[in-house]
């Protein structure tokens, strides 16, 4: 009973140890026991998250399940802006150290797993589970008094404020992919080989807005400092659906030794929504009068906010991975197991529009230029994840559990935005424990995601379309993850 009763209280303080949450475009795993040992989990896929980790892991179950959990989050990044070129700054609050929106935003799960005796070693799976989720808002831009002085005889200069409205949130980004997973799996060869294979059925949200700083293409006189990038913002507000394959293998390649391996195939999320963007004009009474009515300066610095609505369609790519792990029995009571993933990072190149309507344009054909989507390209590496765990069971009423694993960052310095964070690759440390109640496992797990502080320096146009494709700036990051749930078996 002592020891029973120190569990429960380990436990306790495990799931009441802090708010905490994943970085990063990917949350940290799938499952509480996996998530415990770092996501080494494809060679031991012993429960339910086989379901994501190695289908073919069903097979081990000699009993049905049912699991229920969700994950919460704390997630602590901060972005200290350096956007100039040429001494020049932009508008963005350089040298001023800004954190996202405080959230603690969750992924809750369920899954069900059966073992069906009318068909001999087969069993079939179902989960829902959030593989991707994403939630960050931040304000690292304003307009500037020099950009925004629209003055008559009732204004001094300089103005202190911008006249134009302006959101408080400059950047935002909410992605949430759900993935509804039927899975079935069948022993090849008996107690030695399994084959697994299962459907993912992907509903995927996507949210995103972002100041653009884009070319003003009128003469110099109207076009130099601080006018020669127009301020806008892009927002797109969309979901849909996908469809993607997952198959695994697992082979007992001896009493104690187990190798795994699976694909999850790419899915393309077919987006659907609203798209807005807004031109927030500069406002200069005198270049306004100074410009002719024929020229489209007499329009531009009026100092207005304009915005066009247009319902686009886009296409969203969740990369494809394959990975392969092993676990070794090292005693009757503990388990080292390690995996090695590769995400194809590569194969999503961002978010292009098609356009299908528009309302809203003006009839001023150089205000409507501004006035177009404008599509958020990226061009990632290919990244390595590569995890270790053991699980110790000392007791038969409870299990305790460790993991690390280390993660390549897919976004190279080019490509970094600080609505994604943190372009460094990710440490994550992560335990947990179980306790048994009758045919209840109940578990808690934490994790904690440590990204070294990075700088980047270099301000990048790789296209030479005149906008920026990165944030420069200094970028630092801390994630924790705490997760509860449980299981039933009979």
């Amino acid at each position: 009973m002592r020891i029973f009763n120190t569990i429960m209280l380990i436990l306790l303080i495990l799931l009441f140890s802090g708010e905490v949450m994943a970085g990063g475009y990917n949350v940290s795993g799938v499952g509480l026991k996996a998530l415990s040992m770092g996501g080494a989990f494809r060679a031991v896929a012993d429960d339910w998250s086989a379901l994501y980790y190695n289908p073919a892991g069903l097979s081990n179950l000699y009993q049905h399940e049912i699991a229920f959990g969700i994950d919460l989050y704390s997630y602590r990044p901060e972005f200290t802006p350096q956007m100039t070129l040429n001494d020049y700054s932009f508008g963005y609050y350089d040298g001023e150290e800004r954190v996202s929106d405080d959230k603690i935003p969750y992924t809750p799960f369920g899954a069900a797993a059966f073992v069906l005796p009318m068909f001999e070693k087969l069993t079939v799976g179902f989960g829902v589970f959030q593989p991707y989720d994403h939630d960050v808002e931040w304000n690292v831009f304003k307009l500037s008094p020099a950009y925004n002085q629209y003055v008559d005889d009732s204004f001094d200069l300089p103005v202190v404020e911008p006249l134009v409205p302006f959101p408080e949130i400059t950047h935002a980004f909410n992605v949430d992919l759900i993935d509804f997973h039927p899975t079935i799996a069948a022993e090849l060869i008996e107690d030695r080989m399994s084959l697994g294979v299962g459907l993912s059925i992907r509903k995927g949200s996507y949210n995103r807005s972002e100041i653009i700083l884009r070319p003003n293409t009128l003469s110099e006189s109207f076009s130099s400092r601080p006018y020669e990038n127009l301020v806008t913002m892009t927002e797109y507000d969309a979901s849909g659906w996908g469809l993607g394959v997952n198959v695994g293998l697992l082979f007992q390649a001896s009493e104690k030794l187990k190798l795994g391996a699976s694909y999850q195939s790419k899915t393309t999320i077919d987006l659907s929504g609203d798209l807005y963007a807004t031109l927030y004009s500069p406002g200069n009474r005198h270049l306004e009068e100074f410009a002719d009515t024929a020229n489209p300066a007499n329009q531009l610095f009026k100092g207005e906010v304009y915005t066009a609505n247009h319902e686009a369609d886009a296409e969203w790519v969740i990369p494809s991975e394959f990975g392969f792990g092993l676990a070794y029995q090292l005693s009757e009571r503990v388990m080292i197991a390690a995996d090695f993933a590769y995400i194809m990072w590569s194969e999503n190149e961002g978010i292009e529009f098609d356009v299908t309507s528009t309302t809203g344009l003006t009839e001023f054909s150089f205000i409507n230029g501004y006035l177009t989507p404008v599509d958020f390209i990226e061009e990632w590496d290919d990244a390595l994840r590569i995890s270790v765990g053991v699980e110790g069971h000392p007791h038969e009423k409870y299990k305790l559990r460790g993991g690390y694993s280390f993660e390549q960052t897919p976004i190279p310095e080019e490509g970094a935005r600080v609505i994604f964070d943190n372009p460094a690759d990710r440490h994550h440390l992560s335990g947990g424990a179980s306790v048994y109640v009758g045919i209840v496992e109940l578990y808690g797990a934490v994790s904690m995601i440590i990204t070294p502080e990075t700088t980047v320096s270099d301000l990048v146009d790789a296209d030479e379309d005149g906008i920026f494709d990165n944030h420069t700036g200094t970028y630092s990051d801390f994630t924790a993850v705490t997760s509860i749930g449980f299981t039933v078996r009979f």
